[in-house]
């Protein structure tokens, strides 16, 4: 079977000589998460002849405006690109996977040349149900051929999803791996007499998985402006120790790169001539399908310097930004989180983000 080169009239079809219903995977009984995202990838295949009864040829434009997915029982059209209830789409999204059966992308559109066209759609839906889906044909000049239950002239068939309840992640269904004091090393602060003090400095990953695959992550609240936009919170404990918080949502990139910053301290907002690196090469991302956050430590100590108030840490305004993350599954159920220090600004806290 190739792509139709052609297309003919969907007003001058006369009857369906095929019209037929199955999920891709085969599966007579699939089940999806009722989550909005999650797709259920539908084929069907579809061959309409004219009153002479020639097969007519459609693109796969025309096959998807005149095809509607409906429940069996009542032949009612599920919404076309819907928000809530149960709905249908010609667009595959990266959540388009049965439960239990992975993803299933082997077919697009075919045409044979007997006429005969294999279309995919996909059904998703908020709805914790089971459905009987149909499909349906519908002519721009009214003519009306189905698979459901009250149809007459074409043989009855669907598919029954099951859309179970969405998983709604939590902070005690992570697994969080730290790994401490990695690459311990000196950084400095050079005076403007020549005088160096050095200061101890490491950083800690944290490995964050959940039961099923991660295929998404995104976070947020990074630091202000976009002079340093790789961190996304930092902090000057109490000791005068600089901390920050460094995300890599992206679980498919391993690298090392340098973080942090550089520049020349000030007294009282007066340029000290000292000049400051607060920076730190990481190697991060190690463990397949985990999300990674590292805690960068730069043991500073003491308060005669400061940095420049903001754009980097400062010893008297330590920056408390609202910082969270989101992650999506490979059905696309989802969570969020708030990333935070712990109360003695060691280490990297993750709770539960509720608003």
């Amino acid at each position: 079977m190739t792509e139709a080169t052609q297309s003919d009239n969907p007003n001058d079809i006369d009857s369906l000589s095929t019209l037929k219903i199955q999920a891709v995977s085969g599966n007579l009984s699939p089940s999806i998460y009722a989550n909005g995202r999650n797709q259920l990838p539908i084929e069907i295949t579809a061959k309409a002849v004219n009153k002479d009864g020639n097969p007519l040829k459609f693109s796969n434009n025309t096959w998807i405006s005149i095809l509607n997915l409906c429940f069996a029982e009542s032949d009612k059209k599920l919404n076309r690109n819907g928000n809530s209830g149960w709905c249908f789409t010609e667009v595959e999204n990266q959540y388009s996977k049965e439960i239990q059966l992975g993803s299933h992308r082997s077919k697009r559109f075919l045409s044979g040349e007997d006429g005969t066209a294999i279309i995919i759609l996909y059904v998703y839906t908020d709805d914790i149900n089971t459905k009987r889906i149909a499909v349906s044909v519908d002519t721009p000049n009214g003519k009306h051929f189905t698979t459901a239950d009250i149809h007459s002239g074409a043989e009855k068939m669907s598919v029954t999803v099951a859309a179970i309840q969405q998983i709604i992640y939590r902070k005690n269904m992570l697994t969080i791996t730290p790994i401490y004091e990695l690459e311990k090393g000196v950084n400095k602060v050079i005076y403007s007499d020549g005088y160096t003090r050095e200061f101890d400095c490491h950083y800690d990953n944290y490995y964050i998985t959940i039961p099923l695959p991660i295929i998404n992550a995104i976070a947020h609240g990074y630091g202000n402006g976009t002079t340093y936009p790789k961190w996304i919170c930092a902090y000057d404990k109490q000791s005068n120790n600089q901390h920050m918080i460094v995300a890599h949502p992206d679980n498919t990139k391993k690298g090392t790169e340098t973080f942090g910053f550089e520049g020349r301290a000030t007294f009282l907002g007066l340029d000290s001539g000292a000049r400051f690196d607060l920076t730190k090469k990481v190697t991060f991302s190690e463990h397949d399908n985990a999300i990674c956050f590292t805690q960068i430590a730069f043991q500073t100590g003491g308060n005669a310097w400061r940095l420049n108030d903001g754009q980097c840490l400062s010893n008297f305004v330590p920056y408390a930004f609202d910082t969270w993350f989101e992650l999506f599954d490979i059905y696309g159920n989802y969570g969020k989180f708030n990333v935070q220090f712990t109360d003695d600004k060691l280490y990297i806290k993750i709770t539960d983000r509720y608003k």
